[in-house]
């Protein structure tokens, strides 16, 4: 049998073997009934006849769907052997897909809204307890990372992070044959299970909502600044710029990789990124510590064009402490 063969081999419940031959390579091809709906394939290497032998061994290459007719998980050597049959999924892809489903199932019914769940989450110490531990300790970082990417108050939205774990063979095939089902089940069963953690993270949305919306309404704060510089990076296509900073009306011009300025990654950059030569000169001439920050930043130059400015950050404006109480709301 050749493999453009194999569909209506395929097709008959009654054929559970067959061999198949090309360029002189035989391989035994056997389906095995997971149920009466989906088959799985093996195949053997052939060395001697047609016959299948008892001493070699067996390996898996797929599943056949005989609700849409289609295999599944193709193994190397039925890849690429049957494309009219093939639907180009894994198991990885098709447990991909099903969580998105049900993620997006869930997402659609809690609609960023507490009163769509259940509402015993004051009673619940421990669940208050992580709500200030979140405030404390975790929000600021959210809040300023949201801030930096230019997400506004509008695009926090609840985003459901269920995980099937290891998608189980009886989960996998039943949302092959009743995906619709499947994803209800598995997005009833969480939704049962989690509405108190769902909760929990409507509340620090709406806490990280809150304080966004307040830090919008700021003109000048290092957020706005590093916000500005990574923009006015970004937007460059430099490599390395010159920067200007101003610590104690002293003014000091360096080279620095654009890169590092641009990925928002803290909320200051490293003099260790600077030549050995600037390195030096930056340390001498500020004994505080080897780092300069955002808002110290007056003015970034690249192919001598000011392609960022700003005023000198004004000494009492140093710590924001404004901006950190707006973060613990």
């Amino acid at each position: 049998m050749k493999y453009a063969d194999l569909s209506t081999w395929l097709e008959n419940d009654a054929a559970h073997h067959c061999v198949i031959e090309e360029r002189g390579d035989k391989k035994n091809l056997v389906k095995i009934p997971y149920d009466d709906d989906v088959d799985f394939l093996y195949y053997q290497r052939v060395y001697n006849g047609n016959n299948l032998s008892r001493t070699q061994a067996f390996y898996y290459c797929g599943l056949y769907n005989k609700l849409d007719g289609k295999l599944y998980d193709l193994q190397s050597v039925l890849k690429g052997k049957l494309p009219e049959l093939d639907s180009g999924k894994t198991i990885r892809t098709l447990q991909d897909e099903f969580e998105a489903a049900v993620r997006s199932f869930i997402n659609n019914i809690v609609d960023n809204n507490v009163d769509n769940l259940r509402s015993p989450f004051f009673e619940n110490e421990s669940y208050q307890q992580k709500l200030d531990h979140f405030k404390e300790y975790y929000a600021e970082a959210v809040i300023r990372q949201k801030f930096l990417d230019g997400e506004s108050a509008d695009d926090v939205k609840f985003q459901c992070d269920y995980d099937c774990g290891r998608f189980e063979e009886a989960q996998m095939i039943r949302y092959l044959k009743y995906p619709t089902a499947a994803v209800e089940e598995a997005a009833t069963g969480y939704w049962q299970t989690h509405q108190d953690d769902m909760l929990l993270d409507l509340y620090m949305n709406d806490h990280v909502r809150d304080c966004l919306e307040k830090l919008e309404t700021k003109e000048d704060t290092r957020f706005h600044r590093q916000r500005n510089i990574s923009k006015a990076i970004n937007e460059s296509g430099a490599k390395s710029v010159n920067v200007t900073i101003q610590r104690d009306g002293k003014d000091f011009t360096f080279k620095y990789p654009a890169f590092n300025l641009g990925c928002n990654a803290y909320m200051d950059y490293h003099s260790w990124d600077m030549s050995a030569k600037d390195r030096e000169n930056f340390r001498n001439m500020f004994e505080e510590g080897s780092r300069f920050y955002p808002q110290e930043i007056t003015a970034i130059s690249y192919r001598g064009k000011t392609i960022y400015e700003a005023e000198p950050w004004r000494v009492e404006d140093i710590p924001d402490e404004d901006e950190n109480n707006t973060m613990k709301m």
